[in-house]
Formats: structure tokens, sequence, C-alpha cells
């Protein structure tokens, strides 16, 4: 988790999802807090169809969206249909 959020902080949306595979991918399974991490990452980065993408991979994995995710996913996408 605290690599995630630091990958995050410093904007290396990329590296913070290779990790989250490289997680998935060796048998350890990224919690809501991993998920909602990102996704307020890509959100913040006006990266909001990834966040989607990523929210409905999150869920079909059966984790429910948590309040931060909700809350970057909604901030986001009204932040795309403000004009500047």
């Amino acid at each position: 988790m605290t690599f995630v959020k630091g990958l995050g902080k410093k904007g290396n949306n990329t590296g913070a999802i290779q990790l989250l595979k490289k997680m998935e991918g060796g048998g350890c399974n990224p919690n809501v807090v991993v998920y909602s991490t990102i996704i307020d990452g890509l959100c913040k980065d006006t990266l909001v169809v990834d966040a989607l993408k990523l929210s409905s991979e999150m869920t079909s994995k059966g984790i429910a969206l948590d309040v931060i995710a909700d809350t970057s996913l909604i901030h986001g996408v009204c932040k795309l249909g403000r004009s500047p």
C-alpha cells in the first residue's frame, strides 16, 4: 500500500498500475484501499477513462467501491466537463 501511495504522489500512475498487476500476479490480492488510491491518482491526472476501467475491474473481482473511489470518480468526471 505504501508503495502504491508513494507512486501516486509522484504522479507515476503507470508504475502504480504495474505494481497492482504484479501484486495480482504474485498471489497478493490488492484490497479496496490499493484500488482507491490508484483511482484517485488517475482522476487527479484527468485519466478518468483509465480510472473507470480500473473501477470496473475492481468491482468485477467482487471489491466494492468505497467513498474515496466514488468521490474521486465523481470529481474526475465533473472536472472533465468544465471549461478552462
